[in-house]
């Protein structure tokens, strides 16, 4: 799609342009990620995620020459009696939905985002927001418009203020699978960052998924040699920018656990983490996970995003928490019938999901 201008009702409202997965340049949007933000909507991500054929269309708020909001979103892919939607996670492997926003301009910016979309004609009215941050001040900005919530989830975060839980009995079995480790021979964390190194280190850590549980049920990345090639390209164009790690957990140079994290500003966002099952019984993830968090948060980072569930593992390492909502958003103030049928096919299909796993669990 070609960058179309729209300005969204009068002063101090900024401009807003709508493009495609190349529409903002790499300086504009460091410029707005400086602070932090969503790494996921990575210039380079989605260029990725473009050429392994998601239909991206992005949205670019701007207040003379600086960009002030970004958000990335796809066309969703057709389902039977379904309208297409606008999705704000903008490919497979994203975690994160919400718009990057400068300071103070949320409430400017996500009204004039939902204007440009609405006054756009080849673009879905309804929109799908999963993974949106429910705490910041996007969600508020578009409360106004008519939505339905499907439900709320608590991810675990570490900040400097709330960072690794300080004692317990995981941390203490943690600091003992480490020592145990450390009497096999010689034990070290690597973090790989420059590109021609995170080339190599996320072969190595394809191949320890594929060899991982994962590998066993179809789920690992080299599964589908599409995915696979998705995530090469990737990471590649993200280590370029320097946007990108991963950090490695090695016994006498053999790789125990990959943890794969995405940088935007002074936020990182663990991505994915495999381990050797050999020696699952030291818990090798976990502790790589437990060590780098204070090695991150000890330098440049000031956020760590789980991107995972709260019963997760992080969930009892990390003591900060952040809600994220999953919600159908009309971009029209009067919804229109496809708003309706995409609220209605979200419940339905929320709630199938959470029988099933009822059902799950009690067998």
């Amino acid at each position: 799609m070609s960058a179309v201008p729209f300005l969204a009702g009068s002063d101090p409202a900024p401009r807003v342009t709508l493009g495609d997965a190349h529409a903002v340049s790499l300086p504009a949007w460091q410029a707005l990620a400086s602070a932090g933000g969503n790494g996921f909507m990575h210039p380079a991500a989605l260029a990725a995620a473009a050429e392994a054929g998601a239909d991206i269309v992005t949205l670019c708020a701007w207040r003379g020459e600086a960009l002030v909001g970004f958000w990335a979103l796809r066309r969703g892919r057709p389902q039977p009696l379904l309208p297409v939607q606008l999705e704000a996670l903008p490919y497979d492997y994203a975690f994160l939905s919400t718009p990057l926003l400068a300071q103070g301009e949320a409430a400017a910016v996500m009204p004039a985002f939902l204007a440009a979309i609405a006054a756009a004609p080849d673009l879905p009215k309804a929109l799908w927001l999963k993974d949106f941050d429910a705490d910041g001040p996007a969600l508020a900005a578009l409360a106004a418009l008519p939505q339905t919530s499907i439900r709320r989830l608590s991810r675990p975060v570490a900040t400097r203020e709330q960072g690794i839980k300080p004692s317990g009995s995981t941390r203490k079995k943690l600091r003992q699978h480490f020592n145990r480790l450390a009497a096999l021979g010689s034990v070290d964390i690597v973090d790989h960052r420059a590109p021609e190194a995170i080339g190599a280190a996320l072969d190595r850590f394809l191949v320890l998924e594929a060899a991982s549980w994962k590998g066993g049920k179809g789920t690992a990345l080299s599964s589908k040699p599409a995915d696979a090639g998705f995530a090469s390209r990737m990471f590649t164009g993200l280590a370029e920018t320097g946007a990108a790690s991963i950090i490695e957990l090695r016994l006498d140079g053999a790789v125990l656990a990959s943890q794969v994290l995405l940088h935007c500003g002074p936020h990182a966002f663990t991505w994915k983490i495999a381990f050797d099952g050999a020696f699952a019984k030291y818990s090798p993830g976990s502790v790589l996970v437990d060590r780098l968090t204070e090695t991150l948060l000890a330098g440049d980072i000031t956020l760590i995003d789980s991107c995972a569930l709260d019963s997760g593992f992080m969930g009892q390492l990390f003591s900060g928490r952040k809600t994220t909502v999953d919600l159908v958003l009309s971009a029209t103030p009067r919804p229109g019938l496809s708003y309706r049928l995409a609220a209605a096919y979200q419940q339905a299909y929320h709630q199938l999901r959470q029988w099933r796993d009822q059902l799950r669990a009690r067998r």
